[in-house]
């Protein structure tokens, strides 16, 4: 197997693309993210505090990606009727939360 030499203006147009990145304005943007990131973890605390003890169960295994027949044993519901209605009432009670 032989080695084939390309001259480095071949590829001049493909090193032209590259963006160069400013370091301190990276750290910024991601400081920034971090903060937003703490934000909604403080904000899903927040949340989760005001939620019926059987409400905070469901939400904290949701989290955990527990389906709503594994969550039923441990919130006490008879079904899965009830089960769907206790979700759908923690939807309304997240969507007026977040959005006010």
């Amino acid at each position: 197997m032989s080695l084939v030499r390309i001259p480095k203006y071949c590829f001049a147009a493909e090193i032209s693309k590259v963006k160069r990145v400013n370091i301190d304005e990276a750290l910024m943007e991601l400081t920034s993210r971090e903060d937003d990131g703490m934000r909604l973890i403080l904000e899903m605390n927040e949340f989760e505090s005001s939620l019926t003890d059987q409400e905070r169960i469901a939400f904290r295994m949701k989290r955990h990606g527990y389906t709503n027949r594994e969550i039923i044993p441990y919130v006490g519901v008879a079904g899965e009727p009830q089960m769907s209605r206790l979700m759908k009432t923690m939807k309304n009670k997240a969507c007026a939360y977040f959005a006010g």
